[in-house]
């Protein structure tokens, strides 16, 4: 198998959206999916917000929410 390296490469959305919208279709089918992106967003955030709170709250010093107790 291939010696592969990770390599990250950064999203620029905004960019994105502009190139992609000059191909014929793509807009009506972005718009289209609406609702799919909006869902995966919020299921993103959900999952995103109690994982960086816990890791903020894992450092060293931190005061944990009476809940968490």
């Amino acid at each position: 198998m291939a010696d592969l390296k990770f390599k990250p490469v950064r999203h620029d959305h905004k960019q994105f959206l502009e190139q992609a919208s000059r191909r014929r279709g793509f807009t009506d089918a972005y718009e289209a999916l609406d609702v799919e992106y909006a869902l995966a967003h919020e299921m993103l955030a959900a999952w995103a917000l109690p994982r960086a709170q816990f890791l903020a709250w894992s450092l060293p010093g931190s005061i944990l929410p009476l809940w968490h107790h």
